[in-house]
């Protein structure tokens, strides 16, 4: 078993001394633009002396190889860190949720596969509601659930099908309780086979689950659709084509694209207010890594004929600017950097105020989960493919 290892001065002064003497005029700047904020950024904020970086090392990992069951962890969906300081782990390969204290040991598990209250059938991502709450999302039962901090189911809400789009998925929570959804929105008459991009419609369904209101529409992932021999149908994503990505904080949300380097920020109501933007060129594809990314395709344990249709899908000239977004706890940004599978992967810190401060290393091949005040917990998976959950210090000179 593995436990815990444990208003006077002018602004561009005081940004000036925030930033460890660097000139933000020369690297930061806000304009308007018929109501909308643009926040332009030539380059980050924090000088050596000042970045952020996490620990060398895990301050708590949660799983085990060989060991008691509640520790060996299995298509892990989520983990949150509640006001409690105890960790929240939604298990998916078991329906479970299973809390853990702060020192890494085992306090209660709770659900099962099912469809029951307090059941699941196909969990997914897991939230903070409020301090010491968690919301959970259940594909299966086209539902989210509610539990406290002690396990106790709360209250369940339906996801009911979006008018002209497929069933809503939680994304992330509002302050004030309400959830924001996406479902993928198509066109109607589109080729079933070939190239289709789709649409992501954003709503946002309320606190008590009675209401849902349509927000915004914006563009989607580029899939691949073949048909294969004996009827079967192959859907892909382009290689390299940008991922839609939001995530709420308070009371506004973010969405990007990656098509280039632009983060849009939404008040609640589906209205644009701001942009975040970085001086970033896309990086290109090079032959090096087209042909890197054959080799992997045709390494890969899809079936042949799958294989050979991802082979031979043609390559975009750039990858995208980001992948996925996250919000702080504080309700700050972080926008992952795109990487390749062998690079070490980084994060682009932006403030609540729209300036990129720097870039925070994350450890190879692990996904983030939750960013707290002074922590990242994220999932990982050893050569044996066993799977832990890991906190790091967010050390923050």
């Amino acid at each position: 078993m593995t436990h815990f290892a444990r208003h006077s001065l002018p602004i561009s002064i005081l940004l000036a001394a925030a930033c460890g003497g660097r000139d933000a005029q020369d690297t930061y700047d806000v304009r308007d633009s018929a109501g909308i904020t643009i926040h332009e950024n030539l380059a980050g904020q924090w000088s050596e002396a000042t970045a952020w970086t996490l620990s060398s090392d895990p301050v708590l990992t949660i799983g085990t190889l060989d060991g008691p069951e509640e520790y060996q962890l299995f298509r892990v969906r989520a983990a949150v860190r509640i006001g409690t300081g105890d960790i929240v782990v939604a298990n998916g390969g078991t329906s479970e949720l299973r809390f853990y204290d702060s020192n890494g040991a085992h306090l209660r598990t709770v659900g099962r596969e099912g469809g029951g209250p307090g059941e699941f059938k196909g969990m997914g991502g897991a939230w903070r509601l409020g301090n010491d709450s968690i919301v959970v999302s259940d594909f299966g039962n086209a539902r989210l659930a509610v539990f406290d901090s002690h396990g106790e189911l709360g209250r369940t809400f339906r996801l009911d099908q979006v008018p002209d789009a497929g069933r809503p998925v939680p994304v992330s929570v509002f302050a004030d309780g309400s959830f924001l959804l996406s479902a993928i929105a198509r066109p109607p008459g589109e080729p079933q086979q070939g190239l289709r991009r789709d649409s992501i419609l954003y709503v946002r369904q309320s606190a008590t689950g009675e209401s849902l209101e349509e927000l915004v529409k914006r563009p989607g992932r580029e899939r691949l659709i073949a048909q294969l021999e004996g009827n079967r149908i192959a859907i892909m994503s382009a290689p390299y084509g940008p991922t839609p990505s939001a995530a709420a904080a308070g009371d506004r949300w973010f969405y990007g694209f990656g098509k280039r380097y632009e983060i849009e920020v939404y008040a609640v109501d589906g209205t644009l207010t701001h942009l975040y933007r970085r001086a970033k060129e896309n990086r290109p594809i090079t032959a090096e890594i087209a042909e890197a990314y054959r080799e992997r395709v045709s390494g890969s344990n899809m079936p042949p004929a799958f294989a050979r249709l991802r082979a031979g899908m043609g390559l975009p000239e750039t990858m995208p600017a980001f992948g996925r977004i996250v919000t702080r706890n504080n309700g700050s940004l972080w926008v992952q950097n795109y990487t390749l599978p062998d690079e070490q992967p980084s994060w682009a810190v932006f403030r609540d105020d729209g300036r990129y401060l720097g870039d925070v290393d994350t450890p190879m091949s692990a996904r983030v989960l939750h960013i707290g005040d002074d922590f990242v917990l994220v999932s990982w998976e050893d050569e044996l493919e066993v799977e832990y959950v890991q906190m790091y210090e967010l050390i923050m000179p």
